[in-house]
């Protein structure tokens, strides 16, 4: 039992030892792993093997504090991804990891992580700016610029952060690049808090355009004179004494502008405005503000400024007398956060020199379990089969070896070493069948043994599965495609059959219509003159006159309640009695003929007792006696034979002037008579 004991210890100790060195080494070769990809990005920007041994050599000959070798190297391969100068990246270096330092102790002393956090990966951003305000040129002049970071920093609580800095530089140009120290970095952080980088120089940009280049209007020039903020001699008048435009740096005091446009403000142009209306309201001075600028968001920052002016001047003394660089740097040396973030700088160092030692052999472990999983894969797909056995293989080891760790468990709890020696054989099997009766109780160890057996099943009987299965699957994709093609078929009938209905239903209403605009247009043919139609409708109505004349007038039906008769057909009509009327020819009802009757009746009793002339109004009336005279209809019958190489044409046009002389004779003999005509009246 002793002997069991101590080998389970030993055991257990030697597995605990293993894991714990393998978690120790993890750190080490992290670190070896993150030095190298910083090492490889640096000779990527195009140094070459002789600039990355000597940026390694200075990056582990300097000793910052709070930094380790591989930040070293990282804040050096960034500097010289912007400056493109090896010696110049040497001389800003160390200050950039100082303000590294700096900004994580502040993560602790009132700047948040994720601030700090930002600001430590901002290193490019910091050195954008010293180069854009040409404060690159000396190591003296590059640590002034970074204190004021650090400062502007400390002072805005982290809210304003170097590329917020940066935006405002690339959008303001020359009106940013000329501000002095406290201008650009105290003022303009609280303007940055509330209009952002972007704006703010844009705004002062706009500003500088106006007031300095002169690139104005009238009315601003014009109050700009008359507050006295132009120089005499600097602007230019027209014909009618009005300033018409303002040279460049114009301004009064222009100097002051360029430096701080915010002190030239409260220093020049609220005096001023003041001076010349002295009761003005805060309101009113802000609308004379405004007055002075063309720019739209020129005028809205000088507002602004105006209306923050106290907030500030704070912000400019809190900046000046917030920690610098070298104070944050004296005071984290001081603390416990400043000593622990040295211990883990020291502490990444010892990592990564271990790490170098092992990274090698763990590169190449790597590269040669590469290779053999590449081997094996290439294996396994050449032997697709046995590939297959070997998974269920494994599957069954793998349940193999853990029924047999299970009852080894057991009976390790349940006897000792000694008593399976004294009883044998015997008990052995006792206890193996015990075990098993107990596994199988248990269902995931049942599960797991049905199918290893499974497997072993399948692997033995493999030659009558597969034929089973391949027969199934054809029986399977059989049933699937014939159901495919029914449904395919079926769909095709149902498309063709709601076509077809569809064609025959338009077609069917198609013809309605056809018929229906063919009697509307047969009805306005009909009521046109021969001189508005066609040679081809003149033919058809010859024919149908020929018709007439030797068959007889074809009826149109009866017409007593009006209407219209077409050309070629003839209507019944008449009031006392039947009267046939020839087309075309409109039918008035006899509703409408008695009216109008009644209506002539009415007009000739109204006028039969006037007088015939003025000059007898007094003699006796006269007596005009109307005798009707009429003419008898005539009866024309005419027989025409036309001979097969006759024209119809010509002999309806022949018929028709034949009966229209005749017509004309009448009437000629019907005017020639000395009496009154009865239809006159």
């Amino acid at each position: 039992m002793n002997r069991r004991n101590t080998l389970l210890s030993h055991g257990a100790g030697m597995v605990a030892t293993g894991a714990a060195t393998a978690m120790a080494v993890k750190p080490t070769l992290n670190e070896a792993a993150i030095y190298q990809k910083e090492a490889v990005s640096f000779k990527a920007l195009g140094g070459g093997e002789t600039m990355l041994a000597d940026a390694e050599k200075f990056a582990k000959g300097m000793h910052i504090f709070g930094n380790s070798t591989t930040e070293n190297l990282k804040v050096i391969k960034e500097t010289y991804s912007v400056l493109r100068d090896y010696h110049e990246t040497e001389m800003v270096s160390p200050t950039l990891l100082n303000l590294q330092f700096a900004t994580k102790f502040m993560s602790s002393h009132g700047v948040s992580e994720s601030a700090a956090q930002a600001l430590r990966d901002q290193s490019p951003a910091v050195l954008k700016i010293a180069e854009l305000r040409n404060e690159i040129n000396t190591p003296a002049q590059f640590n002034r610029s970074v204190d004021m970071t650090a400062k502007s920093m400390t002072a805005s609580g982290g809210m304003v952060l170097p590329e917020d800095y940066l935006a405002m530089l690339k959008t303001g140009g020359t009106a940013v690049k000329q501000l002095d120290n406290d201008a650009f970095y105290f003022v303009t952080s609280h303007l940055i808090q509330q209009l952002g980088g972007d704006r703010t120089g844009t705004s002062l940009n706009s500003a500088y355009q106006n007031l300095v280049k002169g690139k104005t209007t009238q009315g601003a020039m014009e109050n700009l004179m008359g507050l006295g903020l132009l120089k005499k001699g600097s602007v230019k008048y027209g014909k009618t004494g009005h300033v018409t435009k303002m040279n460049n740096d114009a301004l009064v005091n222009v100097e002051l502008y360029k430096r701080d446009p915010f002190r030239y403000l409260m220093d020049e142009i609220v005096p001023r405005i003041r001076k010349k209306y002295p009761q003005l309201t805060e309101s009113q001075m802000e609308t004379q503000i405004a007055q002075l600028f063309s720019s739209r968001t020129g005028s809205d920052l000088f507002v602004t400024m105006y209306r923050e002016h106290a907030n500030i001047e704070k912000q400019i003394k809190v900046g000046n007398a917030a920690y610098g660089l070298e104070q944050l740097i004296a005071e984290g040396k001081k603390t416990a956060q400043g000593q622990q973030i040295e211990l883990e700088a020291k502490k990444a160092d010892l990592y990564r020199e271990m790490g170098n030692n092992l990274l090698p052999l763990y590169t190449q472990g790597l590269e040669m379990l590469n290779q053999q999983l590449s081997k094996l894969t290439d294996f396994f797909k050449s032997h697709p089969t046995m590939t297959r056995y070997f998974g269920v293989a494994l599957a069954a080891f793998a349940a193999v070896i853990t029924i047999g760790g299970v009852m080894a468990l057991t009976m390790a709890a349940l006897t000792g070493p000694l008593a399976a020696v004294r009883l044998g054989l015997s008990l052995l099997s006792a206890g193996l069948i015990r075990l098993t009766a107990v596994a199988l109780t248990n269902p995931i160890v049942l599960g797991i043994t049905a199918i290893a057996v499974a497997a072993l099943l399948i692997y033995r009987y493999w030659d009558n599965i597969a034929p089973f299965f391949k027969n199934l699957w054809e029986k399977t994709y059989q049933f699937f495609a014939d159901g495919y093609q029914k449904i395919k078929t079926s769909i095709k009938n149902f498309g063709s059959e709601l076509i077809e209905n569809l064609k025959n239903g338009v077609m069917e209403k198609w013809q309605q219509l056809k018929a229906l605009f063919a009697d509307i247009k047969n009805t306005v043919t009909d009521l046109l003159p021969d001189w508005m139609v066609s040679e081809e409708t003149k033919t058809l109505r010859a024919n149908q006159s020929l018709t007439v004349l030797n068959a007889g007038i074809k009826g149109a039906g009866l017409f007593d309640k009006g209407g219209v008769i077409r050309r070629g057909a003839a209507g019944i009509v008449g009031e006392n009695g039947p009267e046939i009327v020839t087309g075309p020819a409109h039918v008035v009802s006899r509703r409408h003929t008695a009216a109008f009757a009644a209506a002539a009746l009415t007009l000739s009793n109204a006028y039969a007792k006037q007088p015939i002339h003025p000059f007898v109004a007094d003699k006796t009336q006269a007596v005009v006696i109307r005798t009707p005279h009429t003419t008898a209809p005539s009866t024309i019958h005419i027989t025409i034979n036309a001979a097969p190489a006759q024209s119809a044409h010509d002999i309806a046009q022949e018929v028709s002037r034949q009966l229209l002389k005749l017509q004309r004779q009448q009437q000629a003999q019907q005017r020639g008579r000395f009496s009154d005509n009865p239809e006159e009246y």
